[in-house]
């Protein structure tokens, strides 16, 4: 669909794949931290007779699928998107939830020089902005969209 711009929506499907593979690294993620080696299966299943039980990756091939699918969703996911009124984009998964990610995943492995980085770059993608009063603070929950908060 991207490469024929199918019904001219290619920079919504760009976003949709950039979200996709945060997805992707935020599942395989979680799975690393919970169980450690996890097996690493990318490709659809289509059939029933192809294997369903896959061996467990070692962990720096894991961490490389997570690493790989955050720079993959880095390089076409916007910090804003075009897919909903701007209003609504809180909903999506933006560059600055995909920064905050790496974030994690690098204090998760102890690189901190780097977690800086990418919180920094949380920083600028959301433009958020410190709370000040309770009353900001409980718009997080209750009216997340006018809130500088969720990103």
């Amino acid at each position: 669909m991207i490469e024929k711009n199918v019904e001219n929506g290619v920079n919504s499907y760009k976003e949709y794949m950039g979200q996709c593979y945060a997805l992707r690294a935020l599942m395989y993620f979680y799975a690393l931290r919970v169980w450690g080696r996890v097996p690493i299966h990318t490709i659809p299943v289509e059939s029933l007779t192809q294997p369903t039980e896959l061996p467990r990756s070692p962990i720096a091939d894991v961490k490389k699928r997570i690493q790989d699918d955050i720079a993959e969703s880095l390089k076409t996911i916007n910090t804003t998107t075009g897919l909903a009124p701007a209003a609504g984009q809180k909903y999506y998964m933006l560059k600055g939830a995909v920064y905050a990610m790496q974030t994690d995943v690098h204090i998760w492995f102890q690189e901190y020089d780097e977690a800086l980085t990418a919180s920094q770059n949380c920083i600028t993608a959301s433009k958020c902005t410190w709370v000040t009063s309770i009353t900001d603070w409980k718009k997080m929950f209750l009216d997340p969209l006018s809130s500088t908060e969720t990103i």
